[in-house]
């Protein structure tokens, strides 16, 4: 866009406006106004010139209110193009086209109005077009907005332009779950959306009709509810009960920690000695973590990492330090992962213990591994939209052959039966992976059709 010397501008402003004073019928501008518009004038010129847009769309915006002039017009077009707001920008530039010259129009005017044609040539282009498409097509009483400003029904399945950025798009109507996304749109970009609304299977009221039919009517598309009458409410198949009642999420993938106590009981080998668990480790902290998939929508299959220290144990002089680490593979229920619930599963692993001990300033390490049954129980707590809290106690049940070198050097390899005990709290997120969560937001805060209990 070309720059104009700011003296230069100011006269232009000022012959300018003096030009409109005979011209000005309907509310005839004051000399102390015309005064204050072209001073409004000089500082957005200035503030534009040192880049500062927002606040010089400001100052010309307020002198064309005064004072509509194309070298206002043609300025406030500028600031909005330089902040990226195209389409305002364009349509600044076309109502400058049309702007009435007079008779004899100064130059200046002629000359805001010729820059404005030739600037518009360059910004117009760069307007990026937005499509928004619903599915299903023709729902009625639909509802869609653009960064929450609502959008003409007759534009839907439209090209239109959009400035330039970010933008939440969101669809809604009466009976469906609210449908949202967020788009980024580019420069000259030409992009669709499609909005995908997924029916509650429930009821939406609308007017009666003729004869006094029932305002209700099923989202469904199921003949029974409609023609009834308030007296009377619509009797549901068993598949529409189903369908209105089954909209919880499905699937979900879910990661998250865990911690708590640890405990050791049974025995183990050491030096080929068989001790308590109890005499070589006391009550420790466990940690680690555990990732999943949940199908069908109470069951999942999880990964689990988990790392526990125990508490150190002295005796005869002897110093123990235990600690074990385990890897393993479940496959579990949720009786409810919407909610309160109870949370139960089953699996194999594969752990490691590790016991040190120190006597007379000497350390002797000893390790096992064993293959190990996993089971655990809790409670499932829903915390937030994604949030989840277990409280829960986890048992794995093995035999430990020791791998370890005694003082000797001789390996041993006994084997000794053990359990051990994680009581904590486990926290995870899950994210579904279907639509019907958001159905289930949707649903629950609607009111249940009057057959459902």
């Amino acid at each position: 866009m070309r720059k104009t010397h700011l003296s230069i501008l100011t006269i232009a402003l000022a012959f300018g406006t003096l030009a409109l004073s005979s011209s000005a019928l309907a509310q005839p501008v004051s000399d102390m106004d015309r005064a204050a518009a072209r001073d409004l004038f000089r500082r957005g010129v200035e503030l534009q010139n040192n880049g500062k847009f927002e606040g010089a769309l400001d100052h010309f915006t307020r002198a064309n209110a005064v004072v509509n002039a194309p070298t206002n017009m043609l300025r406030i077009a500028e600031c909005h193009a330089a902040l990226g707001h195209l389409v305002e920008a364009v349509e600044m530039y076309r109502a400058l086209q049309r702007y009435p010259l007079p008779p004899n129009p100064p130059p200046v005017f002629v000359q805001a109005v010729e820059q404005g044609r030739e600037e518009m040539k360059t910004v117009e282009p760069r307007v990026p077009e937005l499509k928004i498409d619903v599915a299903p097509p023709q729902v009625p009483t639909l509802t869609v907005t653009i960064d929450e400003q609502p959008l003409n029904a007759a534009l839907v399945g439209v090209s239109r332009p959009i400035n330039p950025g970010v933008h939440k798009i969101a669809a809604s109507a009466p009976g469906y779950t609210r449908a949202e996304q967020t788009v980024e749109i580019k420069e000259r970009e030409r992009k669709p959306v499609t909005l995908t609304l997924i029916s509650t299977g429930g009821v939406i009221y609308g007017p009666a009709g003729a004869g006094g039919s029932s305002p209700y009517v099923t989202i469904s598309g199921q003949p029974g509810a409609a023609g009834a009458t308030p007296d009377k409410p619509p009797v549901y198949t068993t598949e529409e009960r189903a369908k209105a009642v089954d909209l919880r999420s499905r699937t979900s993938i879910f990661l998250g920690p865990r911690l708590g106590a640890a405990f050791a009981s049974g025995n183990y080998v050491v030096s080929g000695t068989s001790v308590a668990m109890g005499d070589i480790a006391s009550t420790g902290v466990a940690f680690g973590g555990e990732a999943g998939i949940r199908f069908a929508r109470l069951f999942y299959f999880s990964v689990v990492l988990e790392a526990a220290k125990y508490g150190d144990k002295s005796e005869g002089g002897i110093k123990n330090s235990a600690s074990s680490f385990l890897a393993g593979g479940k496959f579990g229920i949720i009786t409810n992962p919407d909610g309160f619930a109870f949370l139960g599963d089953i699996g194999v692993g594969y752990r490691s213990f590790s016991v040190e001990q120190t006597a007379a300033g000497v350390k002797r390490n000893t390790d096992a591994n064993s293959a190990e049954f996993l089971v655990g129980i809790g409670m499932h707590f829903k915390a937030g939209n994604v949030l989840r809290l277990v409280p829960r106690i986890d048992l794995g049940v093995g035999s430990f052959g020791s791998t370890g070198t005694s003082v000797s050097g001789s390996k041993l390899n006994d084997n000794e039966s053990h359990a051990l005990w994680m009581l904590g709290l486990g926290g995870y997120f899950d994210i579904n992976l279907d639509k019907r969560a958001d159905a289930a937001k949707s649903a629950a805060a609607m009111p249940p059709p009057p057959s459902l209990p």
